[in-house]
């Protein structure tokens, strides 16, 4: 297979992040994973450290790259998966300033509950097809606006694991359709960050990623 492309998948799973390179004909060249953990200091908070998940990443990575080379695969393309409705924010650098907040985190619970009280959810969920549950980042802004505005004050983004490997590797805040769906802040007809959305979570769109969400609008 001296030569022959490869297509190398990078996922950013709950636990453990994942690469496999496949020739053309769909066999696997190489693969490799890393473990990491979950933390919970306290009842409905589950966070990680991003920084620990991003090398977790890049050396898994670099291994099934290192082996589908030894095999005689050159690495074509990539393609990235990554487990939705986290949140973490950034600073000027790109750098995190908090924990990661993952899909399983529930501290945000009475904010979506007032919202599924006073009709917001509902609203909001005929334009973002998303609904209304403690895990959105939508919801998880809200309530770092209010019990944590030192942070989110200083933030100056506020991303998803997938945004943030990908601007450490390619140095582009982009995003794209499944990640900003899942979000709670993205109309789907409009393909754009939607503005009541915003307003809720206390941000404007230049504190979220770009990329492919506004190069379809």
């Amino acid at each position: 297979m001296s030569g022959q492309p490869v297509s190398l998948g990078v996922d950013l799973g709950t636990t453990s992040a994942k690469a496999v390179a496949c020739a053309v004909d769909g066999r696997v060249v190489a693969e490799a994973s890393e473990r990491y953990g979950v933390t919970s200091p306290r009842p409905g908070y589950v966070e990680q450290d991003a920084n620990a998940v991003y090398l977790a990443a890049t050396r898994a990575t670099a291994r099934a790259i290192h082996d589908a080379t030894l095999r005689g695969g050159e690495v074509a393309v990539i393609g990235f998966s990554s487990a939705m409705h986290g949140l973490v924010p950034m600073d000027e650098q790109g750098e995190p300033i908090g924990p990661f907040l993952t899909w399983m985190d529930r501290r945000a619970a009475a904010i979506a509950q007032a919202w599924h009280d006073d009709g917001t959810a509902a609203r909001l969920y005929a334009r973002t097809g998303a609904p209304m549950h403690p895990m959105l980042p939508l919801c998880k802004l809200r309530w770092l606006a209010t019990e944590m505005p030192d942070t989110f004050t200083r933030a100056r983004r506020f991303v998803s694991l997938k945004e943030l490997l990908v601007f450490r590797w390619t140095g582009r805040w982009c995003i794209d359709h499944g990640i900003a769906s899942a979000t709670g802040l993205f109309d789907l007809q409009a393909r754009r960050w939607d503005e009541e959305a915003l307003a809720l979570a206390g941000v404007d769109a230049s504190r979220l990623s770009g990329g492919a969400v506004d190069d379809a609008s």
